[in-house]
């Protein structure tokens, strides 16, 4: 694992930030009241991104570099951010007349940028430059953060590509410019005052609280996507509706909870209990007929090394006579960050004489409502698909699904306490 002073010396034109503990911890706690993980985790990464980012550019103001600039978080108000990380990913930031879109990631690819399509088609909201930022938190005491480049709304516009499927702009690596000390020394609006004021999209009181309706029901997954762009984009920048949203999701998570059934305990897999058809990877290694065991060991050497604090469950799934008895392992690892929170991987090997999966076979991760956050399917020869990594806080519950065909299995975890060290 490279340490920030040895990636800082390799990429001295960029900016590299520590992350401490306590910010971690801190931005951790402040980004706990969403609906799901994965907008838990878009609004912790932002938290840290903007906890980070404003110091050292007021540090780097007050050593003389641009004394008579004022840094603040533009358009929104702090309490108004948990309700637009809900939905989007990213921070506005003014600079004196210029704003700065900071797009954090915590990807390990960097041959391109995701744009969400607010900041740049909402006038109101558009930005004259956007910063991508890197977020690797591969342990707390040897977190980073680092402004890796940037790009103008011009160049975003005409390099940039749009896809509709996400509603976002992919720019490619190659059109940012990695050292950020000419554009904050010399910081040009890319938009006349008049065109940043422009008047933004409207909604009847009547189509807003039909989109309210429509929009916090538990089974839509991504609302930024559920409507067209133009009452979106109308919705999302009146804050009350915004807020309004943000809250009657978190009620609908709530009430699925208070009916949910018993899921599996995460937390006890550190003391080696296992719920019945799960067992640890070591005991599933042991078995002497399992044909992946290399496969296995290996990747299990590769993460203890990578984290010291690590527990791996797996079940082995039968798909039936339909297709043989085939089976297929769900490999689910955990490593948990803090006492608050757990990194959860999620994989889906082959098992048995074939070394490839089924095509087609699904792995999704679904949230506690029910909606689907993500899923991966198999493609001819894939021996191996999973999930991105997502981090989990006490007390939140998810589900794993596997389906083939008409075959789907669903599996319900929680973590409802974690083991004590003895």
């Amino acid at each position: 694992m490279f340490k920030l002073l040895e990636l800082s010396t390799t990429y001295p034109n960029q900016v590299w930030l520590n992350l401490s503990e306590k910010q971690q911890q801190q931005a951790w706690q402040r980004s706990q009241n969403h609906a799901n993980a994965m907008t838990c985790c878009n609004a912790y990464l932002n938290e840290l991104c903007l906890t980070a980012f404003i110091p050292w550019l007021e540090g780097w103001c007050q050593e003389g570099q641009e004394s008579d600039k004022s840094t603040r978080i533009s358009t929104f108000s702090e309490s108004s951010l948990p309700s637009l990380w809900e939905f989007i990913n990213g921070t506005i930031i003014n600079f004196g007349d210029v704003r700065l879109a900071l797009i954090p990631t915590d990807s390990t690819d960097l041959d391109e940028v995701c744009v969400p399509q607010e900041w740049v088609d909402i006038v109101s909201w558009r930005a004259d430059y956007y910063l991508a930022v890197q977020i690797n938190l591969d342990s707390p005491d040897a977190s980073w953060m680092r402004l890796w480049g940037y790009i103008s709304y011009q160049n975003l516009q005409q390099n940039g590509i749009y896809e509709e499927s996400d509603r976002a702009y992919y720019i490619s690596g190659q059109h940012l410019t990695p050292d950020l000390t000419l554009m904050l020394l010399q910081p040009e609006p890319v938009f006349p005052k008049n065109l940043q004021v422009e008047s933004r999209p409207s909604l009847t009181q009547e189509t807003a609280e039909r989109l309210l309706a429509q929009l916090s029901q538990s089974s839509v997954s991504a609302p930024r996507l559920a409507v067209p762009f133009e009452q979106w984009a109308a919705f999302v920048t009146n804050e009350q509706w915004r807020q309004d949203l943000y809250e009657r999701r978190l009620k609908q998570v709530q009430r699925v909870a208070e009916s949910d059934p018993p899921r599996i305990n995460l937390g006890q897999w550190w003391q080696n209990i296992f719920e019945s058809g799960w067992q640890s990877l070591d005991a599933f290694l042991s078995r002497d007929s399992v044909q992946v065991a290399v496969s296995f060991r290996h990747r299990r050497s590769q993460r203890n090394e990578e984290r010291q604090v690590y527990v791996e469950g797996i079940k082995v799934i039968d798909l039936g006579i339909e297709l043989n008895n085939q089976s297929v392992a769900l490999l689910v690892g955990l490593a948990r960050e803090t006492e608050e929170r757990v990194s959860v991987r999620v994989q889906l090997y082959p098992v048995g004489e074939t070394t490839i999966l089924p095509p087609n076979i699904r792995v999704a991760l679904l949230s506690q409502s029910g909606a689907i956050l993500q899923e991966y399917q198999a493609r001819i020869h894939d021996n191996l698909i999973q999930l991105k990594r997502f981090t989990c806080p006490v007390g939140k519950q998810f589900s794993i699904r596997v389906t083939l065909g008409e075959f789907s299995i669903t599996e319900d975890f929680a973590i409802a306490l974690f083991a004590t060290d003895e």
